[in-house]
Order: C-alpha cells, then sequence, then structure tokens
C-alpha cells in the first residue's frame, strides 16, 4: 500500500486561451435552425444511462413549454442514441431540440451557449464541464462526483442533487430569466476555471512532481 502522503493530485485543465468566447456564432445557428434571437442551453455527452439525458430531455420540454426563444442542443452519441431520439422526437418535431452528433471541436456549439446542463448521475471530473465553464458558459449540473469540487453553489453556477428534475428545470429558468446573475455566473465560471483548472496551473503542477522525483533519480 502506497502511503497517502506520496500521492499528489493533479487536477484536470483546459486550455483557457482556446476555449475563450467570440462573436462569431452565426454560421453555427444557421446550421442547426436555430433563430438568432433564441436562447441556447448545451450539453456534451457520452450517450450512456449514467448521463441521464433522458432527463436533459424532460428539462428541455419543462423549459420550452414556458419560454419559446430557447433552444437545446446535446453534442455526442453513444448507445442510447435511438432511445433518445425516440424520447426527444416531440421536441425535434418542433425544432426545439438539436443533435449536433460527435465533434472533435465543440467550441462553437459552447460559444452559442448561454448556459451548460449537466444531468448526470455520477461523474469524475467532467472536461466538458471545465470547457463549458472556460467559454463562459452559465452552469447547471448535478451535484456528483468531482463537480461541486470545481463548481461553487451559487457562485460559478447553480447545482442540484441527481435526478431532480424539478431542481434543474427550476435553475434552468432562472438563469436564462435573470440576466443579471446569469451574467456574474457565467463570469465567475470562466475565472474559477483560469484559477484552479487551467491547462497552464495542471502542467505546472506535473512539472513539479517530475522535478521532485529527478532529483531522487527515480
Amino acid at each position: 500500500m502506497v502511503s497517502p502522503g506520496k500521492i499528489k493530485l493533479i487536477l484536470n485543465g483546459v486550455d483557457t486561451n482556446a476555449f475563450r468566447r467570440t462573436s462569431e456564432n452565426e454560421s453555427f445557428r444557421a446550421k442547426l435552425g436555430i433563430p438568432a434571437d433564441n436562447l441556447v442551453v448545451a450539453t456534451a455527452a457520452v450517450f450512456r444511462e449514467q448521463k441521464r439525458l433522458d432527463n436533459f430531455l424532460k428539462v428541455a420540454e419543462g423549459v420550452c413549454n414556458k419560454n419559446d426563444k430557447v433552444s437545446f442542443i446535446i453534442v455526442g452519441d453513444g448507445p442510447e442514441h435511438e432511445k433518445l431520439k425516440v424520447l426527444a422526437e416531440p421536441l425535434l418535431s418542433k425544432g426545439k431540440v438539436h443533435f449536433a452528433g460527435l465533434q472533435e471541436n465543440v467550441k462553437p456549439y459552447f460559444n452559442m451557449a448561454d448556459v451548460y446542463l449537466m444531468t448526470s448521475d455520477f461523474e469524475g471530473l467532467p472536461i466538458a464541464l471545465l470547457e463549458a465553464m472556460s467559454m463562459s458558459c452559465a452552469i447547471v449540473s448535478t451535484a456528483v462526483g468531482g463537480v461541486p469540487e470545481v463548481v461553487e453553489h451559487e457562485v460559478s453556477g447553480l447545482l442540484c442533487n441527481a435526478g431532480d428534475v424539478v431542481a434543474l428545470e427550476k435553475n434552468v429558468n432562472l438563469l436564462l430569466q435573470d440576466k443579471e446573475m446569469h451574467t456574474t455566473l457565467a463570469a465567475n465560471a470562466r475565472e474559477r476555471v483560469e484559477q484552479r483548472f487551467s491547462m497552464k496551473n495542471m502542467v505546472q503542477e506535473l512539472e513539479t512532481v517530475y522535478k521532485q522525483y529527478a532529483k531522487y533519480g527515480v
């Protein structure tokens, strides 16, 4: 057994220079058929049961029933693709939800998103969440796995219990309606990643560990 004193935890990091919001998103909106004045809620995930994208769609339905100027985007693919397409059919037929498929570059989708919504039942430390925060998306998420370590509730995002669709919908509606809160949480999300979860920080911590062991010829 390794002594806890010999273990160094190094947190995931993202390139905050690359993942930075720009004003160029009209072409991707047009590609998906999203009106210029619609607010956008997005997520990126492998289509597996743990991600609870069925709950993402339930939230989308609830929000769209109250607000006609909102569009939802799901980036990704996976084993639950067909199941989710069936569940999403009422929203798909109205053009309210968009399946973007697998994407090597998620930045254009996060760039047009006002809110990043994560509905997982369990997680580690999701890179997509860090990327969305770096892109100044306001965060609504379940408080699972390493998420509460990243997102400070009511500071850099809004958290709730796993499976609580009512709370998720309430939080999304709140951020879509309260512009001041949305702006504050989005800016704080970006700052949080810059300070604690940037690629620069991760590399510096790795270099420190390498130098420490190189000194002993390990």
